[in-house]
């Protein structure tokens, strides 16, 4: 299967979210970056602006040489006081009409752990949605450690290394 070619700008946050928003583009980035179906098209040739609703997507923009897109996932964060809501959209760029694949909104409470758990699991539903099954991106691993001499203990962290703590 080859990979599609999908552009991600960042999800634009609508106050101060003490990083979260950055946390969660870069987490969804990276999950799709790895999964080897999704080939992400360089930010550094995206058009400028703030991306965070329908209304601001060309899709032209995005076809053009150098983003050259097929797909395109985009939305906004929300901040709203202990709690985070993130809305999440995926676009064919290819096809004229009815262009949404997926529109979902997610909510969690506004920490780092639940954050990227929501990335892994907007990450997941775009790999789905684009018809390559089950993401891996909210995988767990258990491990065995010894961090005290003598005391083996069963850890789990996410796939990328990251929410490690034991069992």
């Amino acid at each position: 299967v080859d990979a599609v070619r999908l552009a991600l700008p960042d999800f634009p946050s609508n106050s101060s979210d003490g990083g979260l928003a950055t946390l969660f583009n870069q987490v969804v980035w990276d999950d799709l970056e790895f999964t080897g179906n999704v080939a992400l098209a360089s930010k550094s040739f995206y058009p400028q602006g703030r991306i965070a609703n329908p209304g601001d997507i060309n899709p032209q923009d995005w076809v053009r040489p150098g983003v050259d897109a097929q797909f395109i996932a985009f939305g906004n964060v929300t901040l709203i006081g202990p709690r985070i809501s993130i809305e999440g959209r995926l676009w064919d760029l290819k096809v004229s009409q009815n262009r949404e694949m997926m529109g979902k909104r997610y909510g969690t409470e506004a920490t780092e752990a639940a954050v990227r758990i929501l990335a892994h699991r907007f990450a997941d539903d775009i790999v789905e949605t684009l018809g390559f099954g089950k993401g891996v991106a909210r995988t767990r691993i258990a491990y065995v450690s010894e961090r005290t001499p003598g005391v083996k203990e069963v850890y789990v962290m996410d796939y990328d290394g990251s929410n490690s703590g034991p069992l």
